[in-house]
């Protein structure tokens, strides 16, 4: 790989893996092992089973002296354990895995070096997912999904960039000078908060193009609408935060706001088939930032220009469910 000629050679660093774990007996043994697979580094895994009531206390043990674990009497949740971990936490850099994800074989070195290299706090990379049926076979999806150099990582993040927890190796002295830990009041979307809350403290960002890992997708599994309407209320709330943040920083200018609104219109597009309701709330939230905010794709912005953002959508939608039919039935005809 060519990214890998033009980077040197350094002495062996020191990475903690920090792995949350609750009931997570059919997978925690294969996301250990792919922290403790890793070359050409200096391994600290530190598992935390968070009050688990299936197997996996007793999977972790069979570790032995391999890797460091504690275990909550009770359950406190997944950001709770990732603070305990944290705490614990010996080596220069640190990666929060959760325990039905896996790492790519001998990725973590790559991510070190480059840090190192080029005086990086945090390193991002590529992302695959791991789609696994409710038997427990699981599938690669075929195209992995591709991250670019961001020029400000805030902004692509308020866009609705995501990367899963695994994808960041962030330089432990960069989080522990910002006291930057889990927030355990917040439930999902937790990572996303976290890592935007990273990047508004303005960190040295490098990025690695190459799959560090995979990404878990249970299949059968959907949101209720009451976990949906919750998941709403917490992403709109981070991103008040983050508008907050901006603000007492003297950043808040247009870049972030024309993020911040996007933010909102993806928000609204993702409720708009279970509520249009919350779709309307999202447009007059942007009406208050920036009244004449312009979607980024073309197709949309000439949509809404001609029929209003509300009906633009609605089309959109019909266009998303025709599409999705005719995948559908392409895909039962090729098994057949």
């Amino acid at each position: 790989m060519a990214w890998q000629v033009q980077m040197s050679s350094s002495k062996s660093a020191a990475v903690s893996f920090i792995i949350p774990c609750f009931n997570m007996e059919r997978w925690i043994e294969q996301a250990i092992e792919s922290c403790l697979r890793q070359k050409n580094i200096r391994p600290d895994v530190i598992v935390i089973d968070d009050g688990s009531s299936d197997r996996s206390l007793e999977i972790i043990q069979r570790f032995g002296g391999r890797i460091r674990w504690e275990s909550f009497t009770e359950n406190r949740g997944v950001n709770a354990a990732r603070n305990r971990g944290l705490s614990l936490a010996t080596g220069d850099f640190v990666l929060f895995l959760d325990a039905d994800d896996l790492l790519a074989p001998d990725i973590i070195y790559w991510q070190a070096t480059l840090l190192e290299d080029q005086g990086g706090d945090i390193c991002y990379g590529d992302w695959q997912w791991l789609v696994t049926n409710q038997n427990g076979t699981a599938r690669f999806q075929r195209n992995p999904k591709k991250r670019q150099r961001e020029d400000d990582l805030t902004v692509s993040l308020l866009k609705d960039w995501w990367c899963p927890p695994f994808s960041y190796l962030y330089r432990k002295s960069f989080i522990l000078r910002h006291k930057i830990f889990w927030n355990q009041n917040l439930g999902f979307p937790d990572d996303f908060e976290y890592i935007l809350r990273v990047s508004l403290q303005c960190p040295r960002v490098v990025h690695l193009p190459a799959v560090t890992g995979y990404y878990r997708k249970h299949t059968g599994k959907r949101l209720s609408e009451i976990a949906r309407e919750q998941w709403m209320k917490n992403i709109v709330f981070i991103y008040e935060l983050a508008e907050d943040e901006l603000k007492k920083q003297g950043r808040w200018k247009e870049p972030y706001v024309d993020a911040v609104c996007s933010g909102y219109l993806n928000i609204g597009r993702h409720m708009f088939s279970h509520d249009p309701r919350y779709f309307r709330q999202m447009l007059d939230k942007i009406h208050r930032l920036k009244p004449g905010f312009r979607a980024a794709r073309k197709r949309y912005r000439w949509a809404a220009k001609l029929l209003g953002y509300e009906q633009a959508e609605r089309l959109s939608w019909f266009k998303r469910r025709v599409r999705g039919a005719i995948e559908s039935s392409v895909t039962r005809i090729l098994r057949r």
